[in-house]
């Protein structure tokens, strides 16, 4: 593997919409040196940067751990190791403002916070580093304050960048048998395919009909628009899948009219771990969150009164 060309800076670099929108946006293709941690052999896509793909595969070792969090620290450690081999200092996390903090703002009942993607994760991360390989690293955020779908938009104002670029993207980590019916698709209903789907709605982007397995959610019976999946046990997960992120959306745009003594303690945390003082950020996180509940009323809307969508939010879960 060739690390000898000048990068200014690394990038975990998946195929998801904040990897190939923060990528562009963070520099030009010369710049920026993308890792792709996978197992599989990946090819590039129409929009995709030049990426170096990194299999990783650990022998001889089983854990219990199935919550994925543990995919963090293995990005941004192995990005860091590449970094380190190119003589970069400067680690992009692209990671738009919803996923970094949603998380940690509101963890699932009964199971610690998310901190994966948070800043608090990467100070620790950089210290690690440090005393591991002896190299200074510096992880940056630079969407840490936009959304998903502010960060959508940044980039196809950029020359040359097209819908094509992000719907080209996979965002979808569902692997069942439900999403590998007559070839891979995405399911739609997940808390990424929502986030993925309320991001490109609000940067004005329309996807092909077929994208998604759970295609229309603007019919009034959930059991409707999950018809075209033929177990039961399949649609009844999806269900569960599907309810707990759009509340977790939801709740997220809640907690843009919380008084401030409310998310106090976040913004304090963020404050330090980004050395910032904390009013400014308070002050974003406010924006942020303000912005991100505009964008999922605007997204609920688009779906009609009688989404089951909305009734979800009004406390159902089978439409």
């Amino acid at each position: 593997m060739d690390f000898g060309k000048a990068k200014t800076f690394a990038v975990a670099y998946s195929d998801g919409l904040d990897s190939r929108a923060v990528s562009a946006l963070s520099g030009s293709e010369a710049e920026a040196l993308c890792i792709r941690v996978a197992g599989n052999r990946q090819r590039r896509k129409n929009g995709d940067s030049y990426f170096m793909q990194i299999p990783f595969k650990v022998k001889g070792y089983r854990g219990n751990e199935s919550s994925f969090r543990s995919r963090g620290f293995q990005f941004a450690a192995v990005t860091a190791i590449a970094a380190q081999l190119s003589n970069v200092t400067r680690v992009i996390v692209p990671e738009s403002g919803q996923g970094a903090l949603g998380p940690v703002l509101l963890p699932l009942h009964n199971i610690y916070a998310d901190y994966r993607n948070h800043p608090t994760f990467f100070r620790k991360m950089e210290r690690f580093i440090k005393a591991v390989l002896g190299y200074r690293v510096r992880f940056e955020q630079p969407r840490l304050w936009s959304t998903k779908g502010q960060t959508l938009r940044a980039f196809l104002d950029m020359t040359g960048k097209s819908e094509q670029h992000l719907t080209s993207t996979h965002s979808c980590w569902q692997t069942r048998r439900v999403v590998n019916v007559g070839g891979r698709k995405q399911c739609g209903l997940c808390a990424a395919c929502l986030l993925r789907r309320l991001s490109l709605h609000a940067a004005g982007v329309n996807e092909a009909p077929g994208t998604y397995i759970v295609s229309d959610l603007a019919a009034s019976d959930a059991a409707d628009a999950l018809s075209v999946i033929p177990q039961k046990a399949d649609r009844d997960i999806m269900v569960e899948y599907g309810s707990v992120g759009a509340r977790h959306l939801q709740h997220l745009a809640d907690m843009s009219g919380l008084p401030d003594e409310n998310i106090r303690v976040h913004a304090s945390q963020i404050s330090a771990a980004i050395a910032e003082n904390y009013e400014d950020t308070l002050k974003k996180l406010r924006t942020m969150l303000v912005t991100h509940a505009e964008e999922w009323r605007a997204f609920l809307s688009a779906q009609g009164d009688q989404s089951f969508l909305k009734s979800w939010m009004d406390g159902g879960r089978n439409g």
